[in-house]
């Protein structure tokens, strides 16, 4: 009841704006905005997304769902990193099983865990371990932003790294997933990382970027295995032709593999 009361309120206070940002003070206001965006350098711009990011989702997770999972996925996840906390990889199957019988939980030979992998798992651990795994997407999400920017910027310059970051803080789907305690926001903070080590290594040729690269997928593997192996496969793709072909990264073809 209060969480729809809640909603409710941010409808009608959204209906009540919707005037009033129609008026051509606020107009003008915006209007100066957007010129004080073109003004801002591009690192500055990140990090002022950055935390426009982190505080939309972190008013999304506590506000709109009170820092609890909603998604039965989200709680079978929190339900195993607890478990993990406590320093087991499952716990032990309570009995009667059918009387705690839970959707992705499994109860086999005495053994009681989830169906997930377990990088997220142990990101809500150590979310558990300061008392806060409601804070674990919301930083990871405003990560974001620092990471696409300068990946596309080193892709097709600064005017697509500005507007990436920018467009990265804007989306409504990054504030939301980055509320719930689903695995897709870590997923995507590693593959936008990966992808920077692997441009950044391929231009610059530096074993550091190889090796942010290749954490950086390992990691996403361990937190969504299939969604990083699909991700993965048109930059493998992209890696070998130009093995074979003995070429340096091409933006427009690195454009059209991912």
């Amino acid at each position: 009841m209060a969480r729809s009361l809640r909603i409710g309120t941010f409808q009608n206070a959204f209906g009540v704006a919707m005037p009033w940002l129609a008026t051509e003070s606020v107009r003008a206001r915006i209007g100066r905005w957007g010129a004080r965006f073109g003004r801002m350098t591009g690192w500055r711009l990140a990090r002022s997304a950055s935390l426009f990011v982190l505080l939309a989702s972190l008013a999304g997770s506590l506000f709109m769902l009170g820092g609890i999972p909603h998604i039965v996925d989200g709680a079978a996840q929190l339900f195993h990193a607890k478990i993990l906390l406590a320093g087991k990889l499952w716990a032990e199957a309570p009995e009667p099983a059918r009387l705690f019988e839970f959707t992705h939980m499994i109860q086999e030979g005495g053994r009681w865990y989830s169906q997930y992998p377990p990088g997220h798992l142990a990101l809500l651990a150590i979310g558990l371990l300061v008392g806060a795994p409601w804070l674990v997407n919301p930083l990871l999400a405003a990560g974001l932003p620092l990471v696409c920017y300068p990946l596309g910027r080193e892709l097709f310059g600064e005017t697509v790294g500005r507007w990436t970051a920018a467009c990265v803080a804007l989306s409504p789907f990054v504030w939301l997933l980055a509320s719930s305690f689903m695995s897709h926001t870590p997923m995507v903070f590693c593959f936008a990382l990966f992808l920077l080590g692997y441009v950044r290594m391929v231009r610059q040729g530096g074993w550091v970027e190889g090796v942010v690269a290749g954490v950086a997928l390992g990691c996403g593997a361990a937190i969504r295995t299939m969604t990083a192996f699909a991700v993965a496969l048109p930059v493998l793709a992209h890696a070998v032709i130009s093995l074979v072909r003995g070429m340096s990264i091409d933006r427009r073809r690195f454009a059209i593999c991912c």
